[in-house]
């Protein structure tokens, strides 16, 4: 009987190892939406948003014609720095093939156009968007892993 016994155990063992051998490297990952951050400054380096103008800092894009908005563009403040983060932005710029141009405007004044490229994340967890180079005004703004984001410096 113990010998049975012992068998048993030692085909369990292997079974549980051989799954999960077999089963690594299979798990469902989600990662998060992937988002841009606009750090926005004066030539000072102060913010170029605060609470004053922040409801009325919009992000759109040319689509059909018409400036349209991207609706989850909203500005979000860090202490005293501000920045306005958007999901959508990276998708409206690789579905246009990155050649949309994005227009910022602060309160009634513009501050300024850019164009994102962007690349897909191809990765057995991540298959997601991901933007490449921001180009501000025709300038290319590098990537600051600090904030993270991009800062732009609006005139």
């Amino acid at each position: 009987m113990n010998r049975i016994n012992t068998l048993l155990a030692m085909l369990l063992v292997t079974g549980i190892i051989t799954t999960a051998v077999n089963c690594r490297g299979k798990v469902e990952c989600v990662p998060p939406p992937p988002f841009l951050q606009l750090w926005l400054t004066n030539a000072n380096g102060s913010p170029a948003v605060d609470s004053s103008n922040a409801k009325q800092t919009t992000i759109g894009y040319f689509r059909n014609g018409k400036v349209t908005s991207l609706n989850d563009a909203r500005v979000e403040f860090f202490g005293r720095e501000s920045y306005v983060q958007s999901y959508e932005v990276i998708r409206v710029a690789s579905e246009s093939a990155d050649t949309a141009r994005f227009y910022i405007v602060i309160g009634d004044r513009p501050a300024g156009v850019f164009q994102l490229k962007t690349y897909l994340r191809n990765t057995p967890c991540d298959k997601s968007t991901q933007s490449s180079e921001l180009r501000y005004n025709g300038t290319v703004i590098p990537y600051d892993n600090m904030k993270p984001g991009y800062t732009l410096v609006v005139p």
